[in-house]
C-alpha cells in the first residue's frame, strides 16, 4: 500500500522530478502552487513503481492523477486502495484532457470540473488592449493615468516591507468576513514573497501617492505561458485592477504568449471580469470516481 508523506521542503525536489508528467499549461499543478496551498490541503505524496501520488488530506484524501510511467491501472488501483483504507472520498482532480481520454478508454466515467477551468489570453491582447472590444478597458486606464500619480515599481528588497504592510492591511480590512481558504491565502502569499531571491517568479506594485496600492505576483511556467498568481488592490483607486493587470504583462511578460489568469472557481463577479479580458481558450479540468 501507498505510504504519503505530508509535502515538506524535504521531499518537495519530488514535484520538480514528476513535473514533465504534468499539463504544463495548467496553473492549479505547478510544483509552486501545489507548495503555497500545501498546509491548507493537508498535501502529501510519495513516489512508488514509476509515479508520483498527491493527496489532499485535509480534504477527505481527494487525488490527484498518478504521474509518471508504468502500469496505469495498477496506478488508479493504489489511489483506490488508499483512499478506502483512510475512509476518503473517491474522487480524483485536475485531470487534463490526455488524462481524460486516458481513464475513458479504461471505463472510467469523466466530468468537466467547470469551476476550476482555467483562464488563457494572448499575452499581447493583455498588453496592448486593441480593437473594440477592449474599448472600456482602455478608457479605465486612461482615466486612472489621468488622475493618479502612479509609479510601477518591481518588488526586491528595497520595498519588501512596504509591500507586506500593504498586504497585512488588505486582508485586515476584510477580517470580518475572512474565509479559511483566505487566511491561508495571506499566508501563503506573505511566505511566497519571502522568496523573492529564490524563486524564479516576477512580482510588482503600482504606487499612488507613494503608497502602494496594488500587488501582483506570477510566474513562467511553460515555454510559452505565464501564471498570475496574485493580485490584490486596494478600493481607493478607481480602476488599479486593470492598471495593474496591463503594466505587470507589459514589463514582465511581453515575451510570453499566453498568459493563464487562473480559475473562475464559481464566483459569478470572478467569472465575469475574467470573460471581459476575452480568453484566447480555456485549460480544462476533471474529475472522475477512482472506484
Amino acid at each position: 500500500m501507498l505510504n504519503p508523506e505530508r509535502l515538506n521542503t524535504e521531499n518537495c525536489s519530488l514535484l520538480r522530478k514528476y513535473q514533465k508528467y504534468m499539463d504544463q499549461h495548467k496553473a492549479l499543478t505547478t510544483p509552486t502552487l501545489l507548495c503555497l496551498w500545501r498546509d491548507y490541503l493537508g498535501l502529501e505524496l510519495c513516489e512508488h513503481d514509476g509515479f508520483l501520488y498527491i493527496f489532499e488530506r485535509n480534504f477527505n484524501y481527494i487525488a490527484y492523477p498518478p504521474y509518471g510511467e508504468g502500469d496505469l491501472v495498477q496506478a488508479l488501483k493504489n489511489i483506490k486502495e488508499y483512499q478506502k483504507s483512510k475512509f476518503g472520498k473517491n474522487l480524483i482532480i485536475c485531470i487534463n484532457e490526455n488524462q481524460k481520454n486516458q481513464f475513458e478508454k479504461l471505463g472510467f466515467t469523466v466530468n468537466e470540473d467547470e469551476n476550476r477551468h482555467e483562464y488563457v489570453y494572448l499575452s499581447e491582447n493583455l498588453a496592448y488592449l486593441e480593437g473594440k472590444k477592449y474599448h472600456k478597458k482602455r478608457n479605465h486606464i486612461s482615466n486612472f493615468k489621468k488622475n493618479y500619480d502612479y509609479e510601477y515599481q518591481k518588488i526586491d528588497s528595497s520595498n519588501f516591507s512596504e509591500v507586506t504592510g500593504f498586504l497585512e492591511k488588505w486582508y485586515a480590512e476584510r477580517m470580518d468576513s475572512m474565509t479559511a481558504e483566505l487566511k491561508h491565502e495571506k499566508q501563503a502569499l506573505l511566505n511566497f514573497i519571502e522568496f523573492i531571491d529564490k524563486i524564479n517568479y516576477k512580482a510588482a506594485i503600482i504606487k499612488v501617492n507613494n503608497e502602494v496600492a496594488a500587488f501582483t505576483a506570477g510566474e513562467i511556467i511553460a515555454d510559452d505561458m505565464a501564471v498570475i498568481y496574485f493580485e490584490k488592490a486596494t478600493e481607493q483607486y478607481k480602476s488599479v485592477y486593470p492598471v495593474i493587470n496591463n503594466e505587470f504583462i507589459l514589463n514582465e511578460f511581453i515575451g510570453i504568449k499566453y498568459i493563464n489568469r487562473q480559475e473562475d472557481l464559481g464566483i459569478e463577479g470572478l467569472r465575469r471580469a475574467k470573460k471581459s479580458y476575452y480568453p484566447e481558450f480555456l485549460v480544462k479540468n476533471y474529475t472522475m470516481e477512482s472506484y
